[in-house]
């Protein structure tokens, strides 16, 4: 009788993701994250990358870009997982482009061969290795050589050791595909407008050995929050707030005008939150859409202690509420989580109900240092309304 082999599992240092794998990532696995362009996928890799990567267990991010990696790391540095002093230490960036408008799988085998040789490193990225699988049909590759091309190379990566993850846009993860064939995991990113924001979400279709969370998960990509976007950015575009507590992003911004320097300010700077807004005289019916919204982001985006727009209603003074939607929210009971979402809050960040209602409502963002609001509506009334009132 064998013994069975114990399977290490790798902590992500993604918040609430390796809850979704089933405890982490199997160690020496071969992965693809895939999805449609702007999904977040890059942006993943590279967060795995820097939580796992150190210099006993280094990483080699092979890029297959259109764009080259110095531009691709000027926006990932604005992230806080990002880490410039690992960059040629723990982390070291190549560029695959060459060999991939070859059109040569074969070349490219050899080219990731060599660096893998060179470096010995434990994680290994390819990033988009669409662009691989195109370039290869660009010179008649047919599917038995790519299959043939996924299989050699997940076999490399097993025998040297590496926890492999391939980077992707697909937009069918029911096509008939070699990678999805040979991959050990299979990580999928989506996204979809809600309202008036962007809603991306993580499934795992495959993670080999491990039983993993279904479904979908919701989840954001933001850098080290308003004080960043103080420091880089000419604004700042909240998904929600209450005009009546700027307060509690003045702190951050002015840590970010400090950073950025050049006497940058709130002169200089916009904060041009989204604001909804419903005309009726039903004012439970107007705030019914807006309740919905704001369930779905205390509640559902992101996990317990990982949530930015939880912990916003807390500190607004709504934490009993903010706890109890998220508790709802999470076990998949969103109409009562929609129903616990106060009425104060939604007067307070939306536009809801009778003209003079909208007006008076109106005067709290015009005495704010908001200075633009971006409003979402499907109604033309609620339009008239709003020009006549703020023009």
């Amino acid at each position: 009788m064998t013994d069975k082999v114990t399977i290490n599992r790798l902590h992500t240092g993604v918040p609430g993701l390796d809850e979704v794998l089933g405890g982490g990532l199997p160690e020496f696995s071969f992965n693809l994250i895939a999805g449609p362009p702007g999904c977040g996928k890059t942006t993943l890799a590279h967060q795995l990358m820097f939580a796992l990567a150190t210099p006993d267990c280094s990483a080699l991010y092979l890029t297959v870009l259109g764009e080259p990696p110095l531009k691709m790391l000027r926006y990932q540095q604005q992230f806080d997982f990002f880490n410039s002093g690992e960059i040629n230490r723990s982390v070291r960036f190549v560029n695959l482009g060459e060999e991939a408008l070859s059109g040569d799988l074969e070349a490219v085998l050899r080219r990731i061969v060599a660096e893998v040789k060179q470096h010995a490193p434990r994680l290994v990225f390819v990033d988009s290795f669409r662009s691989v699988v195109l370039a290869g049909k660009t010179q008649g590759e047919q599917h038995n050589s790519l299959q043939n091309f996924m299989q050699q190379l997940a076999v490399l990566m097993t025998s040297w050791q590496a926890t492999t993850f391939l980077i992707g846009e697909y937009f069918i993860e029911t096509d008939a595909n070699p990678v999805f064939t040979v991959a050990d995991g299979l990580i999928w990113l989506r996204q979809s407008v809600h309202g008036n924001s962007m809603v991306r979400k993580l499934e795992i279709m495959k993670m080999r050995g491990q039983s993993t969370l279904p479904g979908l998960h919701s989840f954001r990509i933001g850098p080290a929050g308003i004080e960043c976007s103080a420091e880089v950015a000419d604004g700042l575009i909240p998904v929600w707030m209450n005009p009546d507590r700027f307060d509690l992003l003045a702190p951050h911004l002015e840590a970010g005008f400090r950073k950025a320097g050049g006497g940058k300010s709130m002169a200089n700077f916009d904060v041009a939150p989204f604001v909804t807004c419903v005309v009726g005289d039903d004012l439970d019916q107007c705030r019914k859409p807006i309740k919905q919204n704001l369930a779905l982001y205390i509640g559902g985006m992101g996990g317990r202690g990982k949530n930015f727009y939880n912990d916003y209603a807390k500190r607004l003074g709504y934490e009993a509420e903010a706890v109890k939607i998220q508790d709802l929210y999470l076990a998949g009971k969103r109409a009562e989580a929609e129903a616990v979402v106060p009425d104060k809050l939604v007067d307070a960040i939306a536009l809801v109900g009778s003209k003079a209602r909208i007006r008076d409502r109106l005067e709290a963002w015009k005495s704010s240092p908001v200075r633009t609001l971006l409003i979402g509506t499907k109604q033309p009334e609620a339009l008239r309304v709003l020009a006549e009132l703020a023009l």
